[in-house]
């Protein structure tokens, strides 16, 4: 039997666009009883807790640093907003094309049933 996978929650570092250069794992946020909540839950990309900086202090960070930051984490995080940006909207569009187009058939349908049965 295979164990479900528990989600990741990160914390991510963005430039002022919304676009994630660097992301680290955490723990499961939670609040303590009569605590104000630290971080946010209710974000898709389960992103917790974001910290924007200024192009030019991500450029003044040494290419090394900026290459071992673990930017695999920051390119699954923008590839899942870029897919709800991009995808999702279109693929709505297409659920409510399909449900036009099955209400049209099941009116042809029953029209034909009907002039079958006259």
């Amino acid at each position: 039997m295979m164990r479900k996978r528990r989600p990741f929650h990160f914390t991510s570092f963005s430039l002022p666009g919304g676009v994630s250069y660097a992301a680290s794992p955490i723990r499961k946020p939670y609040t303590r009883k009569g605590k104000k909540a630290l971080f946010t839950q209710d974000d898709p990309d389960l992103v917790s807790q974001e910290f924007e900086s200024s192009l030019d202090e991500y450029e003044a960070y040494p290419a090394e640093a900026k290459q071992r930051f673990l930017p695999v984490l920051a390119n699954r995080i923008n590839t899942r907003r870029a897919l709800r940006e991009l995808v999702l909207p279109e693929i709505a569009a297409l659920a409510s094309t399909l449900e036009r187009i099955e209400k049209r058939l099941d009116a042809i349908e029953s029209s034909i049933a009907n002039d079958e049965a006259s």
